[in-house]
């Protein structure tokens, strides 16, 4: 499975293999065939994100922390085990999706609301609720939020590089 998306992405497969092991999508959940446009996806766009000099620190960080808040919101008790990609098999408000999971939080990301209390799953709940021990999905999405804000003032920033170093590799062969 590495080495086709690794074919389909254009780059190497110790690359994909790494993303994938820093993201934690290994198993046998994410070689499954109605799984990989979406692992593709979510690669790709990693793969998009070193290119333009983001670090794996800084994209692990905002990963953990999409997980997290999905988490939080009971994203992740719909029974798929690969919950954590799902949306981008997904259609709808692209304000309302996180940027590397592409999960919709069911608010605009502009605003500080989600749509928290939503649970799912058949698994009986926690003694106590989440925010009783100090887990805050509001919290979570500040964080997401700030730390969304500095990967896009750092893009925004290389962005015109980026182009001009795409028109000069198209005067090689």
């Amino acid at each position: 499975m590495e080495k086709r998306l690794a074919e389909e992405i254009g780059c190497r497969r110790d690359e994909v293999v790494s993303i994938l092991n820093r993201l934690l999508l290994r198993g046998p959940e994410f070689e499954k065939e109605r799984v990989f446009p979406s692992l593709l996806l979510a690669v790709q766009q990693i793969v998009y994100l070193r290119i333009a000099g983001v670090g794996m620190v800084t994209i692990v960080k905002l990963w953990e922390t999409e997980c997290k808040l999905i988490a939080l919101l009971h994203g992740d008790s719909h029974g798929s085990e690969t919950w954590m990609i799902d949306g981008w098999a997904e259609e709808g408000n692209e304000n309302q999706r996180l940027f590397l999971s592409q999960y919709a939080i069911g608010a605009d990301l502009d605003s500080y609301s989600v749509q928290s209390g939503l649970n799912f799953s058949q698994v009986p709940q926690e003694l106590f609720a989440g925010n009783e021990m100090g887990e805050d999905a509001l919290r979570v999405l500040r964080q997401y939020k700030e730390l969304y804000g500095r990967l896009s003032k750092l893009l925004g920033r290389v962005q015109p590089l980026l182009m001009e170093t795409a028109l000069w590799a198209t005067k090689f062969p």
